[in-house]
């Protein structure tokens, strides 16, 4: 949910900004493109994050080039997980349960959907 606020709130600030110029406000891709995402997770050892509703989850890389993501929660299990296109936030995602982080913070929710199961999630 916060991310369609997000995405909206982006939007109307681009359009407000291209009505009130009446130059080329052709944008290029670069200035477009949000930062890559740097998560703080490798192959070699599991990264744990803390989520504020007290939810713990684990997570590694199951291969070297971070395609594939391994996603343990405290309260759903372990989760093999396939990294989806896009930069920031990473989103790692099954049919049945999707990671998203910007390095920083991440959330665990229903792929496709604004359901968020753990939220606020931080690297202690």
């Amino acid at each position: 949910m916060k991310q369609k606020h997000l995405i909206l709130a982006s939007t109307l600030l681009l359009l407000a900004a291209c009505a009130g110029n009446n130059s080329d406000t052709r944008l290029s891709s670069k200035q477009l493109a949000l930062p890559k995402a740097n998560l703080p997770i490798t192959a070699d050892k599991w990264t744990i994050w803390h989520c504020a509703d007290g939810n713990t989850l684990r997570t590694r890389y199951s291969t070297a080039n971070g395609s594939e993501l391994i996603l343990e929660t405290s309260t759903m299990g372990s989760h093999h997980l396939l990294r989806e296109p896009g930069s920031n936030p990473a989103i790692y995602s099954n049919a049945a349960i999707g990671f998203y982080s910007d390095g920083k913070f991440a959330a665990i929710g229903r792929p496709l959907s604004d359901e968020i199961y753990s939220g606020g999630c931080i690297v202690r």
